[in-house]
């Protein structure tokens, strides 16, 4: 059983304190009614809530790490009776900053994983307003956590499965939340780098740049699309030369962009101007280290539904129409499509990893779509060693040329690049998956039991149109316990024949939202949404109004259903 405790403190924590993810009270100079004699109980597993002041509510939830730690000078020492201290969080050069301070001499510390937990309906009773002070009732607080961890354990093994596929497949019944899934393993994944050795991010962010540089604009007036091209198209020749542009930029800062265009051959001026722009991006981001460069995680997703006119030209590359200034008549010109200028910026910016979320990837004809690439997205051919010729590599271009390295129109899926594709089960165009399709997938179905943790989530709620929220907990319990019967019926009821495939997602129930302000919400829900979803699933099957009927029943909780199986 976890332990929960409160920090007190004689103010409101300073935001710069929030911001390192800290939390802290007073040492030897503490006033007598913050008591810390309690910080000897604290130990690995308690729950350690952040308050906004001594009596204000929770500010921050957070795991202890380790076992409290005693500071002199700096020098770390284990005691077996700390009474007095701060909490701290895992970056120790932190601890400077008190323990050079008179009053902080002593520091007591331990390690602490702050949750992102959404803490505004937690409502926690404190044994007294002191110090490190135990929760009386805190089984909420402890429910609430479990169900963090558990999130995060299943999201941990999903981010594990697609970094060890490099592609994933989320598959189930409608509205299972599948997209909304791939978007938050997506921004999960972004934000680690890439590198076997884990390491962090050294690089400077392309996107970033580029988006910096389109802001600036010349005499006011936005930059070419042509010109951003020209200064994209050097990117990765110097990515190579230097091995990485952070080692270009220790290089202009002992020599003069002179002499390095001067050695690097440049007769259009492009890797000049590229140069100029990437020492004032330097300076204006204002950090010597390069690990403070802006870092464009919106820039590191890309979206795509598949539908049955999308082809090759839209994902790959293709001939596009095109109507010059000055000319009358229209041309074609070779155009990357979208996959392809994704896979360019995921080989400029190597230290970072980048999504492809393919939305309703059944719904494409996916040999057509993919192309050659069918072999390149394989995970024992990522990376040059998968490189194949596109079907338009003889007249490849400045701009669609994949990178200096492949002039005649080789291309290749990095090995930073990930894909997501998401599918229903029931969908009639499942059978365009043959098994060459299948095995270069891993494939995880998400069912409609497991979906219903979107309806906890705030941002879910909020997703659903302009001022909807989440429902108070008497109307969240209702709704979770009409999704389990109707669902129930579903999956369980011999006559009617569906099954589990049939059962209908949590997304589906979040529609709740748009008429909660209404008179009979959940008749609307039924009517609006789920009646014409199972009038489809029950279409030519016997006793069709019969069944109708005894779904209705189950949404409104006048059936007796069996135990959930999702």
């Amino acid at each position: 059983m976890r332990n929960a405790w409160k920090v007190g403190m004689r103010f409101v924590c300073p935001e710069f304190m929030l911001n390192e993810e800290i939390a802290y009270a007073y040492g030897d100079s503490m006033p007598d009614y913050l008591d810390h004699s309690n910080i000897a109980s604290v130990k690995p597993g308690d729950i350690i809530i952040m308050a906004k002041s001594v009596q204000d509510g929770i500010k921050h939830i957070g795991l202890v790490q380790s076992k409290p730690m005693f500071c002199i000078d700096g020098e770390i020492q284990a005691k077996d009776y700390l009474a007095k201290g701060i909490i701290r969080s895992e970056n120790e050069s932190l601890i400077e900053k008190f323990s050079n301070l008179e009053d902080h001499q002593d520091i007591v510390y331990f390690k602490v994983d702050w949750l992102k937990i959404e803490t505004s309906e937690l409502d926690v009773k404190f044994v007294n307003t002191k110090g490190f002070v135990s929760v009386k009732d805190n089984e909420l607080l402890n429910k609430t956590v479990e169900e963090y961890l558990n999130k995060t354990t299943k999201m941990n093994k999903y981010i594990g499965i697609l970094k060890s596929n490099k592609n994933m497949i989320l598959t189930g019944a409608p509205g299972t939340g599948k997209t909304f899934l791939a978007r938050k393993i997506a921004e999960q994944l972004i934000l680690a780098p890439f590198s076997k050795e884990e390491t962090t991010h050294k690089n400077i962010d392309i996107d970033n740049f580029f988006s910096w540089i389109s802001s600036r604009g010349n005499d006011g007036k936005p930059y070419s699309t042509s010109y951003i091209n020209d200064l994209k198209a050097c990117t990765s020749y110097f990515e190579r030369e230097f091995h990485g542009l952070h080692n270009l930029l220790s290089e202009i800062k002992n020599n003069s962009t002179e002499a390095i265009i001067e050695r690097h051959n440049n007769a259009s001026g492009s890797r000049s101007a590229f140069l100029n722009k990437l020492v004032e991006y330097a300076n204006d981001s204002n950090d010597e280290s390069l690990e403070g460069f802006p870092f464009d995680k919106n820039a590191k997703i890309q979206f795509v539904q598949f539908h049955p006119s999308y082809d090759y030209t839209d994902f790959v590359e293709g001939l596009r129409p095109v109507k010059k200034e000055g000319q009358h008549e229209i041309g074609f010109e070779l155009k990357n499509g979208v996959f392809k200028d994704f896979c360019k910026r995921a080989v400029q910016n190597p230290d970072y990893n980048y999504v492809c979320i393919i939305d309703e990837i059944n719904r494409g004809e996916i040999p057509k779509i993919f192309g050659e690439l069918f072999f390149s997205i394989d995970p024992g051919y990522r990376g040059v060693k998968g490189k194949v010729k596109t079907q338009y590599a003889n007249i490849q271009t400045e701009e669609s040329r994949f990178t200096d390295d492949f002039e005649e129109g080789y291309f290749f899926v990095p090995e930073n690049l990930y894909i997501i594709g998401t599918m229903n089960d029931i969908d009639r165009s499942i059978e365009t998956f043959d098994f060459a399709i299948r095995r270069r997938f891993a494939w995880q179905e998400i069912n409609a039991k497991e979906s219903q943790r979107m309806l906890d989530n705030n941002e879910a709620w909020e997703n659903m149109g302009e001022n909807t929220k989440k429902p108070s907990e008497q109307i969240l319990k209702e709704i979770k316990n009409r999704m389990d019967s109707l669902n129930n019926l579903i999956g369980n009821d011999s006559e009617m024949n569906l099954g589990l495939d049939y059962q209908i997602g949590a997304a589906y129930f979040l529609k709740f939202a748009l008429y909660e302000k209404s008179d009979n919400p959940f008749e609307k829900l039924w009517e609006n949404h789920l009646k014409l979803l199972l009038q489809e699933y029950l279409r030519g099957l016997p006793n069709r109004v019969a069944n109708l009927e005894k779904l209705n029943n189950a949404y409104n909780l006048l059936n007796d259903t069996t135990e959930d199986n999702g």
